[in-house]
């Protein structure tokens, strides 16, 4: 299976666009296919990691390069990713005759496209969104729930988001407003921080082709507390040990969100308008506005009131990580094969649970042939339920989803912490019409798809032999506990 990447990267352009490409095929590597980049001239120059990803890159004469691709690949592709505000239906329509299946990655619904799949991660986004700007047959993913991270970014969520509870000083600010940075902001926004009468280490994620390098270069060598980085190998890492960002409201939002970092953002190009100011309507950010309004004091005042409460910095964590749980890659991936189906054809998948679930979900839990394989087989109060319900959804460290058939909700899978970094406690029942149909072995092996470096675990009681045959088919093992277990990399039938 091959895939090939049309996305450039450029000073003013940023690298995003590039980098969202690069874990995509990252994850299409491991499932299997080749992959290769298509690119604008400048691109390998601001990612400099596109070159040693070990996916083929080569470097496109013309502005879309359309007829290049179809003399590269006179054989075919099984998969064209066009991640390019500079392209439409027109560019993806001469594609055609080589490529099997076209996704587009988009997130300004500005102009017609020509695929069978769309991914916009952009909050907010309703179905209608791209009505009339795709084929009927296309498939639209919205929301942050598709989100394309890496996977470091989802292990390292649950240790991320409990020491951000714990915290209640700020030792690290991160500033990082991508590859380009355009405009001088770093250097404002530097400057800013350091007019705050307060002593954490800072650090700064900066291009040296970027137009206030030599100036923030020399802010870094006179403060002893600011670390300049030129290129971070370890983005997940760095967010993880940040307290508060400052940074733009492009496709590292995602990024942040899911490690419940709170951010001061600042609107870099329209484009980013409804982003920001949808994460600020989320609680997840505070927006400083577009980057022209925007000067040393007024992120010095932003700074300040941050670090100084600690209670907003922790509800901000808390709003951040609800916004994206860092799983959108998998989903995609599933999209792309088709997905997982149930004994009479129709799709299963998983999508996270939302407050409208809350009655369905209830009237599941006070059935009393579900109910009796709970550990508790007492059915809440209405009241009980909807505590409990609340609380669950707003708990970032776990994963609570919602099984749905042929796009109806029809179960429920969740995935609680169960001690360890990455160990989780399986839970999942489908509504009792729906048995028999093969649901819940396919909702399973979407919950190992999203996590699939994780070790799970599951306590199935002795008398539910449904639920004993579906752990056993699905690969766990039977732990000394008594508890099934599945570790990274054993599959089921």
């Amino acid at each position: 299976m091959l895939a090939v990447f049309r996305a450039d990267a450029s000073s003013t352009l940023g690298g995003g666009h590039v980098m969202r490409c690069l874990t995509l095929a990252g994850r299409l590597a491991r499932a299997g296919w080749s992959c290769a980049f298509a690119t604008g001239p400048e691109t390998s120059a601001v990612v400099p990691g596109l070159r040693g990803a070990g996916v083929d890159v080569f470097v496109l004469s013309g502005a879309g390069g359309a007829a290049e691709l179809a003399d590269r690949f006179p054989s075919g592709a099984d998969l064209l990713v066009v991640d390019h505000y500079g392209l439409d239906a027109g560019f993806e329509s001469a594609c055609r005759s080589w490529a099997r299946r076209i996704l587009v990655i988009d997130d300004l619904a500005d102009r017609p496209h020509d695929c069978d799949l769309l991914v916009d991660a952009g909050p907010g986004c309703d179905a209608d969104r791209y009505l009339g700007l795709v084929p009927g047959h296309c498939r639209v993913l919205l929301g942050p729930d598709h989100a394309i991270l890496r996977d470091a970014f989802a292990a390292l969520r649950p240790e991320a988001l409990a020491r951000r509870e714990a915290q209640r000083d700020v030792g690290r600010v991160l500033v990082n407003f991508g590859l380009g940075a355009p405009h001088g902001v770093t250097a404002t926004v530097l400057e800013g921080i350091l007019a705050v009468d307060a002593d954490f280490a800072v650090d700064v994620i900066l291009a040296r082709q970027s137009s206030d390098f030599t100036k923030v270069e020399a802010l870094a060598r006179d403060c002893g507390r600011i670390s300049l980085v030129e290129y971070a190998a370890d983005m997940p890492g760095l967010m993880a040990l940040a307290d508060i960002a400052v940074g733009a409201a492009g496709t590292t939002s995602w990024e942040r969100c899911c490690l419940g970092l709170p951010t001061l953002v600042i609107e870099l190009a329209d484009n980013q308008q409804e982003n920001a100011r949808g994460l600020a309507l989320a609680g997840a950010v505070i927006n400083l506005g577009a980057v022209a309004g925007v000067g040393r004091d007024e992120v010095a005042a932003a700074l300040s009131g941050l670090v100084a409460d600690g209670s907003r910095r922790r509800a901000m964590s808390r709003a951040a990580a609800g916004v994206c749980d860092g799983l959108g890659t998998g989903r995609i991936l599933r999209a792309l094969q088709g997905g997982v189906r149930a004994a009479g054809g129709k799709a299963v998948e998983l999508r996270p649970a939302r407050a409208e679930d809350l009655d369905i979900v209830f009237a599941w839990q006070c059935d009393r042939r579900v109910r009796r394989h709970f550990r508790n087989p007492q059915a809440p109060s209405r009241a009980e339920h909807a505590a409990w319900f609340g609380k669950r959804l707003s708990e970032p460290k776990g994963f609570f989803n919602i099984i749905t058939c042929g796009g109806a909700p029809v179960g429920v899978l969740r995935l609680d912490p169960a001690g360890g970094d990455e160990c989780f406690e399986v839970s999942i029942y489908v509504a009792p019409q729906h048995w028999g149909q093969g649901i819940a072995s396919a909702a399973l092996a979407q919950g190992k798809a999203l996590l699939p470096g994780a070790t799970l675990v599951a306590e199935v009681l002795p008398e539910n032999k449904a639920s004993l045959v579906l752990f056993r088919k699905a690969g766990f093992a039977v732990g000394d506990d008594g508890k099934y277990v599945l570790r990274p990399g054993r599959a089921g039938s």
